[in-house]
């Protein structure tokens, strides 16, 4: 039996819960694999689940937001698993959604994103290929008051690339998927995927917007 994308929700209001399950279920290619309105209690039964995508809203009672996902996401890869987290809210500040992108959300959706978009980001999320948003990312960055400390280890990285490498680095951070990458530079999209998850997995990191933050910071590319 095929499960196809394995979704989880964690909504504490149970409007957008049902709103949330109603949607996904709907679609034949999607499987909800575990529900919960409580943050605390998903932290400790997440990690039993088989996952590919998290979907988490914005109000998390008893934790900051930007905390959670990164607690979460630490549940996650403690489990060995690496779902992806997808927050949804409204009225979300700039500082907020980047910290929620910095701290390991795939992405930030708009709680009121239709849901041809959210299902869309869904998908890309499930194989890890949520194209990366450069301007928004720099723009994001200029609202900061303080800039993170970028990571070495990524600066090492990429002072070893070669220049196909460095080619495959710029244009994911332009916004395009694996499959247009190696189009584009004439790779096998298998190579593409593996060389851009093997570099998320060695600096440290689980999402490719982490990695393009990390670059932006570095002023590399």
């Amino acid at each position: 039996m095929s499960f196809g994308l394995r979704v989880a929700v964690l909504a504490s209001d149970s409007y957008t819960k049902e709103a949330r399950l109603l949607l996904l279920q709907s679609q034949p290619d999607v499987t909800v694999v575990y529900t919960s309105s409580s943050p605390a209690d998903a932290l400790v039964a997440l990690g039993d689940y088989l996952v590919d995508v998290v979907l988490l809203d914005s109000k998390v009672p008893g934790f900051k937001l930007d905390s959670y996902v990164k607690l979460l996401g630490e549940a996650l890869e403690e489990a060995g698993n690496p779902a992806r987290i997808l927050v949804t809210g409204n009225f979300l500040s700039a500082r907020l959604v980047f910290e929620c992108l910095a701290n390991g959300a795939a992405e930030v959706i708009d709680g009121d994103a239709g849901a041809e978009k959210l299902l869309r980001e869904v998908r890309f999320a499930a194989k890890g290929e949520i194209p990366v948003n450069r301007d928004r990312l720099a723009e994001l960055l200029t609202t900061l008051g303080r800039m993170p400390a970028p990571k070495g280890v990524l600066a090492i990285a990429l002072e070893k690339m070669d220049e196909k490498q460095k080619a495959v680095i710029e244009q994911l951070l332009s916004g395009k998927t694996d499959a247009q990458i190696a189009k584009d530079s004439g790779l096998a999209k298998y190579r593409v995927s593996k060389f851009l998850d093997t570099l998320v997995s060695s600096s440290g990191l689980r999402t490719r917007t982490q990695l393009a933050i990390e670059l932006l910071l570095l002023g590399a590319l």
